[in-house]
């Protein structure tokens, strides 16, 4: 079994990301980049018991300051944003900031 460094591992991780964040972009267009405010862009039908709890627990985001580590493609990033957050996001993969960038724009 090979032990892999911390380094080894984000680097080969951040290129699976890069990856898949260029895929996406392959397969849609700009108004599928755009969040609406007001319905959560929920990413799987697995999440939404927890973020629907998650967001009970957080109530109005308005002015409430977070980092939102792992964003991806930044949908959740940008829809908190939206909702008055001050909101930064990383993430390992620089095409999915660079996604979550775009979608901050539109």
């Amino acid at each position: 079994m090979k032990h892999w460094n911390a380094t080894e591992r984000f680097k080969i991780e951040a290129a699976v990301y890069d990856n898949k964040a260029k895929d996406f972009l392959r397969h849609i267009n700009t108004k599928d980049l755009i969040i609406d405010p007001n319905v959560f862009p929920f990413p799987n039908r697995d999440h939404v018991d927890f973020i629907n709890y998650a967001l009970t627990c957080l109530g109005n985001v308005d002015g409430k300051t977070f980092l939102h580590c792992g964003c991806g493609t930044g949908a959740s990033t940008v829809y908190f944003a939206k909702r008055g957050a001050k909101i930064t996001g990383i993430d390992i993969s620089k095409e999915n900031i660079r996604i979550c960038k775009m979608r901050a724009k539109i």
